[in-house]
């Protein structure tokens, strides 16, 4: 079935692929009338709207249950069994630390010797000719 609000039609592959949104209100005004109208026409989809908003309210009902004790320490050791690195984390956080502290000294070394000895080349190659 079809039916259209201002020239924008929905089908209802398209009503059912917007029953979340729409039960969440964050549809566009015109997407929401347009759902509207669809929903009054057609059985099929308001009876997929009524069974969604009857689930919506067993889940509400259940409530929200407490994560088990030690829950984000067993999910953060699955996870890092999981990375498939050969080297773990921790090593590589370690070879950070004592390395950074030479890193800036290491690379304005480098830096600078480029800029002394570029003005060394120059005056010798000069001198060749």
């Amino acid at each position: 079935m079809e039916l259209s609000v201002k020239g924008w039609a929905m089908k209802c592959n398209q009503v059912l692929k917007l029953l979340n949104d729409y039960i969440d209100d964050s549809l566009s005004w015109p997407e929401a009338k347009s759902m509207e109208k669809h929903l009054g026409s057609c059985s099929g989809c308001a009876r997929e709207l009524q069974e969604l908003k009857s689930l919506q309210l067993v889940m509400r009902s259940v409530g929200r249950r407490p994560a088990p004790e030690g829950l984000d320490l067993r999910m953060k050791i699955l996870a890092s069994k999981h990375t498939g690195a050969w080297i773990p984390a921790g090593a590589i956080n370690r070879l950070k630390d004592v390395l950074q502290p030479f890193a800036i000294p290491a690379v304005s070394g480098v830096v600078l010797t480029g800029l002394f000895s570029y003005p060394c080349l120059a005056f010798s190659s000069q001198a060749r000719i």
